[in-house]
């Protein structure tokens, strides 16, 4: 999948001095439109400013920057260059323990040298530090501090849901989405509250306290926003992937695209269109899937390598160069990518359900036969049969095979049953694609 953390993760996540922001306003900019070669101009120039600043924040803010543009690129070899000038630059200044860098150096981890257990590792670190940090900030009554410390945690477990998803643990990738929501909104609404005490004072120095804390809000408050993109985006391709909860994602990223297309965010628009496309696909809409697989090849800047082969490789995958021919046929059984789609129940994946596969490709490509209990045992366990160890055995399987492609499993109109014994309808139109040849057979 391409890079769901180039969206959100730190951007804009830490202090960039406004005072030398043109460089870092215009990186940030032709970043977010998709356009990394350029932006890497502006980021290189910025670094070198923060370097002799030792304004270390915002040297990490573009660096990561940095990572995720160079990745997007291919520039695997650059990637790795600045990656070992960052480190000496580190050791120079004795600041490699600092959350900001260690997030930095999982988000490396993770994405370029795809050893996640140092990812882990840095992760679990920088989560450590973060909130001794806080702890230290309430204690001393630092405002602005506490707020630092905050936005770091922010991004530890934002960075943590990435590795979970890569991972495929989404169990525990939910449940860091699920903190990282609560905290998202309690950042929000400290915002709205500091805005209101702000505007009900008139004590100088209460009135320049606050000016300091929304001052260090506001920066951080557009990574907010997109780490709420990012949540919602990862939350959607959970449905689709794990729960196969296709209709829960798509309402999700439709909610997803009106956001991008009211903000023009060109990084995300491509994005979200082609995960559409797959989820489309697998709800059986070819027309639809087709449509939004256009559209996210006509989107995507053409430097984002990664994105332009996902893409291309979603719609050979799904076959959606035949989309439309297929819609026709009330069962579609692909042996080749373990798939079967149902007209209006949609797309199921039968991978490593080998029994399953076997019983339906012996259905399927022989309508109409009935199969007593003793053929179905010889034929797809390769067992001689016996009652009181086969005949419950059948029946669980017949019944998950009934709930994955009937409308109603109770009042089958697929898999019948006649004195024979168990049967595939022949009045049923299907298409099978075939495993060895790919050469279809329909009736």
């Amino acid at each position: 999948m391409p890079n769901l953390e180039n969206f959100s993760s730190l951007q804009n996540g830490v202090d960039a001095k406004p005072s030398y922001s043109y460089d870092l306003d215009m990186a940030v900019l032709l970043f977010s439109n998709g356009s990394f070669s350029k932006s890497l101009i502006y980021l290189e120039k910025s670094m070198e400013t923060f370097k002799h600043l030792k304004d270390f924040d915002s040297y990490f803010y573009c660096y990561n920057l940095m990572i995720q543009a160079l990745n997007e690129l291919g520039e695997k070899e650059k990637l790795s260059q600045w990656n070992k000038s960052v480190q000496e630059f580190c050791l120079a200044h004795q600041v490699s323990q600092a959350p900001i860098i260690l997030v930095c150096s999982a988000y490396y981890s993770m994405y370029a040298e795809k050893d996640f257990e140092k990812a882990k590792s840095d992760l679990n670190m920088a989560l450590k530090m973060s909130f001794d940090r806080h702890d230290s900030c309430i204690k001393s009554e630092d405002r602005v501090g506490q707020n630092k410390s905050r936005m770091e945690i922010i991004s530890c477990l934002y960075t943590y849901s990435l590795y979970y998803y890569e991972m495929e643990d989404y169990e525990n990738c939910l449940q860091e989405l699920k903190n990282l929501n609560i905290l998202l909104k309690d950042y929000s609404e400290l915002k709205d509250q500091v805005e209101w005490d702000h505007s009900k004072t008139d004590n100088v120095q209460e009135l320049q306290r606050y000016h300091q804390i929304l001052t260090a809000l506001n920066k951080t408050f557009p990574a907010v926003e997109r780490m709420k993109l990012g949540v919602k985006f990862l939350t959607a391709l959970i449905e689709m992937r794990h729960f196969k909860n296709y209709k829960q994602a798509e309402k999700l990223l439709w909610d997803l695209y009106e956001t991008a297309n009211k903000t023009n965010n060109t990084y995300l628009i491509p994005l979200v269109l082609i995960h559409m496309s797959w989820c489309y696909s697998r709800l059986n809409n070819k027309k639809q899937a087709l449509m939004f697989f256009n559209l996210a090849k006509k989107n995507v800047n053409p430097e984002r390598r990664l994105l332009v082969d996902y893409i291309e490789n979603m719609g050979k995958k799904e076959k959606l160069d035949s989309a439309g021919e297929e819609d026709n046929y009330d069962i579609i059984f692909d042996l080749k990518d373990h798939l079967i789609v149902e007209k209006e129940k949609g797309c199921v994946e039968l991978k490593n359900q080998f029994i399953l596969m076997d019983l339906l490709k012996l259905f399927l490509l022989n309508p109409g036969v009935s199969y007593s209990k003793e053929n179905i045992i010889r034929k797809v366990w390769k067992q001689e049969y016996s009652p009181e160890a086969h005949d419950n055995k059948i029946y669980v399987t017949i019944k998950r095979l009934r709930e994955m492609i009937e409308i109603n499993s109770c009042k089958p109109v697929y898999i019948c049953r006649n004195n024979m014994g168990y049967y595939f309808s022949n009045s049923a139109k299907v298409l099978v694609k075939s495993e060895e040849t790919f050469n279809e057979k329909s009736y």
